[in-house]
Formats: C-alpha cells, structure tokens, sequence
C-alpha cells in the first residue's frame, strides 16, 4: 500500500513496516548518476554571476554596446570546456601557459602603477590608507585625516595595520 512518499506493507504480525522514501537518496540517484548536470550547473551559475560583472563594467565604456560585448562573453565561455576537450595538450603546457599568464598579469600591473597618477583617478581607496596610516604613525587620529578627494578613511584598524610595511615604499 503506497501513501504518498510511504510504503506500508503487512507482515506475519498483522502490523505494518513502513519504509519512508529517503529525499537524499533520491537526489543522489537522480543527480549523482548525470555527472554532466552536477559540472554543468555551476559552471552556469558562474557564467551568470559573471555576465552580470561584464555588464555592469562594460556599461562604463562608451566604444562597444555592453550587451553584445556580454552575449560574446558568454557564448566564448561557453565554447572554452569544449574547445578543452578537443585540443588534448600535455600539462606541460597547461603549466607553462598559467605561469607566463600570470607573469604578463604581474608585468602590466606594475606598468599601470608606474604610468597612471593615481591623483588623476577618481578613486582614493589607496590615498585613505596612505594619510590614515601616515596619521597613525604622525601619532595623529588615522580617521580624521582627509585624502586628496577630501574624503577619509573607512578602513579597519587591522587593514591600516597591515598596510604600514609597505607605506613609503614606492613614494
């Protein structure tokens, strides 16, 4: 006798055994045996999250239509675990191409950081840690010092902390 998600059955005893379908059990057969669906889901999830960020980054720019640069986006993300599977390199080259990828990084990183005034950036992140820090050490209230756009500093005492060794060292 089956009741909704419960199996009664009769025994020698004239009492019943009830066996309760287990929801987990159910899962895991239903999405453990489709691997595809439990990689394919969050990769989905990821490109979603992600597509939002693209549009709302490239909405800043004025040169492309932030929308076709999203749907190009996602469309090569979506190409990238299939063109993975077909090209089979060695992971040799996997390694060396994440270590010239993140030396390039590292590179133009530094090179936007020496080029770029950082006074000419509507941003003062940098320049409230910079005074907060240099209040601290003036034995000033860090949070009373104003940055070059007037504002002040919102960090927490422990990022001015951790900051301090590398305060001066550029300038």
């Amino acid at each position: 006798m089956n009741i909704k998600g419960c199996h009664y059955q009769k025994n020698s005893r004239n009492s019943f055994n009830v066996d309760y379908i287990n929801i987990k059990t159910i899962s895991r057969t239903l999405v453990g045996n489709n691997m595809k669906l439990t990689l394919i889901l969050p990769y989905l999830i990821y490109l979603l999250i992600n597509s939002l960020f693209v549009v709302k980054y490239t909405s800043r720019q004025d040169y492309y239509n932030e929308y076709l640069l999203t749907i190009i986006y996602f469309v090569l993300m979506l190409l990238l675990p299939y063109l993975y599977s077909i090209f089979s390199l060695k992971d040799l080259f996997y390694k060396y191409t994440f270590f010239l990828i993140v030396f390039i990084f590292f590179a133009f990183t530094i090179y936007l950081n020496i080029m770029i005034d950082g006074k000419t950036l509507n941003v003062d992140r940098w320049s409230a840690m910079e005074v907060g820090i240099e209040a601290l050490l003036n034995g000033n209230y860090p949070y009373s010092a104003t940055d070059h756009l007037g504002g002040r500093t919102s960090n927490l005492p422990t990022l001015i902390f951790v900051g301090i060794p590398f305060y001066n060292v550029i300038l």
